[in-house]
C-alpha cells in the first residue's frame, strides 16, 4: 500500500511509505541493518474480501499474497 496505494487505504499507505522511509534513513544515519517488507495485499481476508477493493487491486495488476 506504501508504494502502490489502495482504494479507501490512503492513511494505511502514506503511514506505510513513512515507515519505510524512516528506516533507510536511521539505516543510512546510524549505519545500522534494517529493512522493510512492501507486502503485497492478502488474498481471502482483510481488504481482499470487499469486491470493490478486489477490483481495483486486480485492476492495478496487484497479486495477491496467500494466506499460507
Amino acid at each position: 500500500s506504501g508504494r502502490f496505494g489502495g482504494m479507501g487505504q490512503a492513511d494505511y499507505s502514506l503511514a506505510s511509505d513513512l515507515l519505510a522511509k524512516l528506516v533507510t534513513a536511521h539505516r543510512r544515519r546510524a549505519g545500522v541493518p534494517g529493512c522493510t517488507f512492501h507486502w503485497p495485499a492478502w488474498d481471502e481476508v482483510g481488504m481482499a474480501v470487499r469486491p470493490e477493493s478486489r477490483f481495483a487491486l486486480e485492476a492495478s495488476g496487484q497479486v495477491f499474497m496467500p494466506v499460507a
